[in-house]
């Protein structure tokens, strides 16, 4: 059984374990960013034929960058090192709105949309810094 009054969180870390966990964060970014913008159009099909715009990337971007910033908090205190997952998200949603053809036109095509997941996404990973926890 675990005896929560004798848990301790591990401070003797070492610097090749916080990049290594710094580095798979910002690949989970990447991913996030990628799968948000691929799917950001998405419509849902009611019964009866009528289709209704629903955007969930939007909260999922906000949710999983205030993970991805909040599980870098464990690693490290600096604000610059917390901030290096949303630095990445932000990177990489600039380099699909500039880059590949299929990606701009998604981003382009809903503009509101894509304006909405660049602000969502920012917020959600500002959150648990502002936050204080």
């Amino acid at each position: 059984m675990l005896d929560r009054s004798r848990t301790r969180l591990r401070t003797d870390l070492d610097r090749g374990e916080k990049v290594s966990a710094l580095g798979w964060l910002g690949a989970a970014s990447f991913f996030s960013v990628l799968i948000a913008v691929v799917y950001l159009g998405t419509d849902v099909t009611l019964p009866g034929g009528p289709t209704v715009p629903f955007p969930w990337p939007l909260l999922a971007a906000a949710w999983f960058n205030a993970v991805l910033t909040r599980t870098a908090k464990l690693w490290s205190t600096h604000i610059a090192v917390v901030l290096i997952p949303l630095s990445l998200w932000c990177v990489g949603y600039l380099l699909f709105l500039i880059g590949p053809e299929v990606t701009r036109e998604l981003l382009v095509g809903n503009n509101i949309l894509a304006i909405a997941l660049l602000v969502a996404g920012i917020m959600g990973g500002l959150w648990p810094v502002f936050r204080g926890k």
